[in-house]
């Protein structure tokens, strides 16, 4: 019965593995409200993105594999509008745009709405990053660098945990 345990865990282990590579390449767009898109989904994100990116109509725009509204029923009236999930072609478009968006702290503004746009994760890593929230909070109160993913002692095992004073502390 031990092996049985051991080897669903494995395959949940390599599962999940799966599920983080096929979103690696993806943003969520939150906060733009339904309709906005009545032209398609493309030409308005290539819109959004030239406007937060600043990129003239000469430089292309990281292309955009797919994208679409979150797959849930329309909210009513109201109620927040569902999540785009945008799939880039390569994943340095993707890291790219997430990182020069990520330097703006959260002053994404398009058209008079609010955005946040944010790395697509399973819901189980989603979970364990959740869980962290509170002490990366506190590290980062305290200007403390960490090393990602953190690394701790567990079941016997030992992983290291370097924390640094970042420079003018």
């Amino acid at each position: 019965m031990g092996d049985l345990s051991k080897d669903v865990k494995a395959l949940q282990g390599k599962m999940l593995d799966l599920e983080a590579r096929s979103q690696r390449n993806n943003l969520i767009l939150a906060g733009l409200p339904e309709g906005k898109e009545a032209v398609g989904i493309s030409p308005l994100l290539d819109k959004i993105l030239r406007h937060f990116l600043k990129l003239s109509d000469t430089i292309p725009t990281p292309e955009i594999e797919r994208a679409h509204r979150a797959l849930r029923p329309i909210p009513d009236t109201g109620h927040p509008p569902r999540h785009i999930i945008i799939r880039f072609l390569r994943w340095s478009d993707k890291n790219e745009v997430f990182k020069t968006l990520a330097s703006a702290k959260g002053k994404l503004t398009w058209d008079g709405h609010d955005l946040r746009m944010f790395q697509d994760f399973p819901m189980e890593i989603q979970r364990q990053r959740d869980s962290y929230r509170e002490l990366r909070s506190i590290l980062r109160k305290e200007n403390l660098r960490h090393p990602v993913p953190c690394q701790t002692h567990r079941n016997h095992q030992r992983g290291d945990f370097h924390i640094q004073r970042t420079q003018g502390s």
